[in-house]
């Protein structure tokens, strides 16, 4: 499966891309939100201490757990965001910058 990676703003996107790993991200979107391990863990039916050990980066969130988290609607993400979070944060730098000149390429030329 192919993700399409797209976004508005290439620039707003830069330092976070480059700079925070999936946990943190999914971390950050979770606490934004005031949502708990706790509610999340049972809206999603995946151990308090699974979603801890995806926040800290201890284990890969699997594409089961990644749509789960999808569909818990307080944290309005979607799956293919949550998705391409994971593939980014699995990228090298040097991958990365070259994934954002193409990004900003591609915004440049609409």
């Amino acid at each position: 499966m192919a993700v399409q990676l797209s976004f508005c703003n290439v620039n707003a996107y830069n330092d976070d891309v480059m700079s925070t790993s999936f946990g943190d991200k999914f971390r950050n979107l979770r606490k934004s939100k005031n949502i708990s391990l706790f509610r999340l863990s049972q809206a999603t039916g995946t151990s308090e201490s699974n979603l801890l050990s995806i926040e800290k980066n201890r284990r890969p969130a699997s594409d089961d757990v990644l749509r789960k988290l999808a569909a818990v609607k307080e944290l309005d993400i979607s799956y293919e965001q949550l998705r391409a979070w994971q593939i980014l944060s699995k990228a090298t730098q040097e991958e990365l910058r070259y994934i954002l000149a193409e990004l900003q390429k591609n915004q440049e030329s609409r």
